[in-house]
């Protein structure tokens, strides 16, 4: 709940779920001070709203530590035989600041380390998201437009990446879209048109087309009992809002584990209503949202079996 909360003070919620958190919080007052309390906590940052921080902040201030963390020091001049008399003390008391400074360092440098780390990870999950809500206004607006949500192209073509394309040439989505999670590098989107693509032969289009996604992965449809394709349809009364649609790529071996995106933490995932969601199990709703109930890449066996296809994946 605090999760929904925070998008709604933030102006993220779809208007069905905005409406349903304002009818609960007409008639429930703790939860009604929970969202007083978050939105105290979030004013602050309103003060910050103008400035914007040097890009990859974290990333550098890591690295810089890191280069001092594993620099090499030089070596200590031994003391002359003449400054050296008795019982060597010296070498006991060097050892005892030596490991003094290093638990102090461990003590008090690791956890910076650490913070950096997390509040890097954190700020690309919140970029990756940023992406899906784009991803999702692109589509809400083509539908709006065509009446239907992009159909399919005809083979060879009819890979999940061709829906990015799509959307560009139909002017609802920027021709800047990134297609990059920003935790996870991946080779640059490409920049080919709709009709280039088309048009390619079918060697040099296979090579393009897997750089159509980047790091996310698109809904593959779903085919009834006599093999017929259909996609996923918003007006289709069977589905409800809660179908996963578009989110981040699955992992390099298939079969299972999270997405890399993320440092296999999980994935964030974007559903038929517009909302986002971080998931920590590619398991939702009992259903595998990288493979087919057969444990294939291919279009679900039926409505409710969701399948998300990198770029290449066929229906």
């Amino acid at each position: 709940m605090t999760e929904l909360l925070l998008e709604y003070l933030m102006d993220r919620l779809d208007a069905p779920n905005k409406r349903r958190l304002e009818e609960r919080l007409q008639v429930d007052a703790k939860l009604r001070h929970q969202a007083e309390l978050l939105r105290q906590a979030l004013a602050p940052l309103a003060w910050d709203a103008e400035i914007q921080p040097p890009p990859n902040l974290a990333a550098r201030t890591v690295a810089r530590m890191a280069e001092y963390l594993c620099r090499p020091l030089p070596k200590a001049p031994l003391p002359a035989r003449s400054e050296v008399s008795g019982r060597p003390w010296w070498r006991r008391v060097d050892i005892l600041v030596a490991a003094s400074l290093l638990l102090l360092f461990v003590g008090i440098g690791l956890p910076v380390v650490y913070r950096l780390r997390s509040a890097q990870s954190a700020s690309a999950m919140v970029e990756c998201r940023k992406n899906l809500f784009d991803f999702h206004r692109a589509l809400k607006t083509y539908e709006e437009i065509h009446k239907q949500l992009p159909p399919v192209e005809p083979p060879p073509r009819n890979v999940a990446g061709m829906i990015v394309p799509i959307l560009q040439d139909a002017g609802t989505l920027p021709r800047d879209f990134s297609v990059v999670c920003p935790g996870h590098a991946v080779a640059a989107p490409c920049s080919w048109t709709l009709q280039q693509l088309r048009e390619m032969p079918a060697e040099e289009f296979q090579r393009q087309a897997a750089k159509l996604l980047g790091s996310y992965a698109y809904t593959l449809g779903y085919r009834d009992a006599d093999g017929h394709w259909y996609p996923i349809n918003r007006d289709d009364e069977t589905l409800d809002s809660t179908v996963p649609v578009f989110g981040d790529g699955p992992p390099r071996a298939i079969d299972s584990g999270n997405s890399a995106n993320h440092g296999a933490l999980g994935q964030n995932v974007l559903f038929l209503s517009g909302h986002v969601q971080f998931l920590t199990s590619r398991i939702f709703d009992n259903d595998d949202i990288y493979l087919s109930i057969i444990r294939r890449v291919e279009a679900g066996r039926h409505r409710r079996d969701v399948v998300l296809g990198t770029a290449t994946a066929r229906p």
